[in-house]
This record gives structure tokens, sequence and C-alpha cells, in this order.
């Protein structure tokens, strides 16, 4: 006898993704009226993400898998396509300075590079407590190290309290993305992008980055695209 089965709930749907970027005709091509040439930078991509769910968007270098990412969170304009993100249109929401602030705290990115992403003259506590005072989502001090003690909690760096005065480049390379997820964390996102998290770790590190995402997923309900070139850290989620 079949079962029913409950569909699952689209939370971020992509469709017909494209992206062109202008190629520069220079002087004489622009003298000349040479016509315009674009980088099919993304063409067609389309895809659906269920809320609680890790989806793997894998590609070579080169391949638009950035792009793709910068498009799903709104910082880069798609050309043509539709991304909805819980119903609603992210290009849309960008437009609004309020549902565009508001869009910020519930993506979140993580990106390649942990040393390139953090300030060297930040503690990890400043670090983290800056998205806090950004959004304005704290009125206390006391509000703020309960908020920032969770995130670091949550990232794995623990004891939290002993992180607080210590600066990045004190860190070992895997401490350093934990820190950068931990900033991602303290504004409860909804969505977490992860745009090659673990190529620039160690090896032996790596098992522990992806091991905290299905954490992430699996105690938060965080959904999470995860964007790499790497199938079998892709296939790690299945």
């Amino acid at each position: 006898m079949a079962q029913n089965v409950q569909p699952r709930e689209t939370f971020l749907q992509v469709s017909n993704l494209r992206t062109l970027f202008p190629v520069s005709r220079g002087i004489v091509g622009t003298l000349l009226a040479r016509p315009r040439r674009f980088v099919h930078a993304v063409d067609g991509v389309s895809f659906s993400i269920a809320r609680g769910e890790i989806l793997g968007l894998v590609g070579e270098s080169g391949s638009g898998k950035t792009t793709t990412a910068l498009n799903t969170l709104g910082l880069v304009e798609p050309t043509e396509g539709e991304i909805l993100f819980n119903g609603q249109n992210v290009s849309e929401l960008v437009k609004n300075r309020e549902k565009s602030k508001r869009l910020r705290r519930q993506m979140q990115v993580v990106f390649q590079d942990p040393y390139e992403a953090l300030n060297p003259r930040q503690t990890v506590f400043a670090t983290v407590a800056e998205p806090l005072e950004v959004h304005r989502l704290v009125k206390s001090r006391k509000e703020k190290v309960e908020r920032v003690t969770e995130a670091l909690g949550a990232a794995g760096l623990k004891p939290p309290e002993t992180f607080f005065d210590r600066y990045p480049q004190k860190l070992s390379g895997g401490q350093r993305q934990r820190l950068v997820i931990a900033g991602a964390l303290v504004l409860n996102p909804q969505l977490l992008v992860a745009d090659e998290p673990v190529s620039m770790l160690d090896v032996s590190i790596r098992a522990e980055i992806l091991n905290l995402l299905l954490q992430l997923r699996e105690e938060r309900g965080i959904t999470i695209l995860y964007v790499t070139h790497d199938l079998a850290t892709a296939a790690y989620f299945t």
C-alpha cells in the first residue's frame, strides 16, 4: 500500500538564471561602434532547495558557481531569470532598504578564504559582535555577550570565552573558518551559502567543517547551498 508523502516546502527557487558581463570594447572598438560582446557567466541555471536541506552546487572553476551564489544572495543582479526566497522575489527585495536589510539577516555567506574574510585588527568578540551592531539587534552589553557566546559555541569554538580577546592571526585555519561561520550564525540566518568553505583548509580539518555544516542543519534547521568544485565533498552530504 502506497504511503502519502507530504511534499517538502520549497524554500529557495532559482529559475532560468542567466548573468552576462560586458566585455570592454576598448577605445578603438568604441570609436568603430563594434558590437558589444558579453561573457556568459551563468546560462540557464535552475534549482530548488527545500527548507532544512543541503544542496550541492557543483562545477569546475569558471563555470559560474560563485556568480550563481551571488545572484542568489541578491549581491549581483541577474540578467534574466527569477530567484524566489520564501516565496519572495530577491531582485525586488533588494530594491527596498528595509526589506534588503532583513534579507541580509536571513541570508548569510561563508566564502572560500577565511584569511581574507577576517579583519586582522578585530578580536574574535568584535568580529562576531559587528553584525549585531550593524543590524542593531542587541540593546545591552549583556545581550551582546550572550549572542556572541552562543554563536561561537555553535560554530565549535569552545569554550567561547577563551576566544573573545584573540585575533585571527592567532587562530588555525580551521578556527578561522569557524569564526567566519560564527559571524554568520550570530544573525540566526535561515539560509547559509557556503562557497568553497573547505577548499583552502588542510585535508585533516575539512571533515570537521563539513560535519559542522551537517550539525547546523540538524540542530538549527538552516538551509544550506553548498558551492564547490569538489564532487567528493559534495557527496559527503548524501
